[in-house]
């Protein structure tokens, strides 16, 4: 056996120069994955919003009556076109059927007895789209028909 010189310390001493670089990168592999973590976070935060808010200002007016009335109805202007709200559902004006259901939903609330509404409407509706609407509500049977206004500021923007 002398003759084949062979020695099995020598291979265990070997060093891997191989993997010498990747000690670096090992060494920030922690970091690497918490900055990971925060991404992921962050990007799925947007999604995870249930529903964004939205401002709307009333027009203003100099002078208003004290009346007040059960029940409300919030018209948006928004890019896709005006939208109704209405005892927690809302309906699309440019849509035939969802008009048909706001009308038929109005109606049943006017029966109970109350055949006033107040209107709060955003700056932004077109005064077209609310004609539209006025008439709309006054096939339902509503007798007053109020539109709300902001106090406070004088003059128009």
């Amino acid at each position: 056996m002398s003759g084949w010189n062979w020695n099995s310390v020598r291979n265990q001493r070997r060093k891997f120069v191989l993997w010498s670089w990747l000690k670096p990168f090992s060494a920030a592999v922690p970091w690497i994955t918490v900055l990971m973590l925060f991404l992921l976070i962050l990007i799925m935060s947007k999604k995870w919003t249930s529903a964004r808010g939205l401002l709307f200002s009333l027009p203003e007016a100099s002078a208003a009556d004290d009346v007040t009335t059960a029940c409300s109805v919030l018209v948006l202007q928004t890019a896709r076109g005006p939208l109704i709200f209405f005892d927690d559902a809302r309906y699309v004006m440019n849509d035939p059927d969802s008009l048909g259901r706001f009308r038929d939903q109005l109606h049943k609330r006017v029966a109970t007895g109350d055949r006033s509404v107040l209107v709060l409407a955003d700056r932004s509706v077109s005064s077209g789209n609310l004609m539209h609407f006025a008439d709309l509500v006054r096939q339902s049977g509503v007798t007053n028909l109020l539109f709300a206004v902001q106090k406070g500021k004088q003059g128009i923007d």
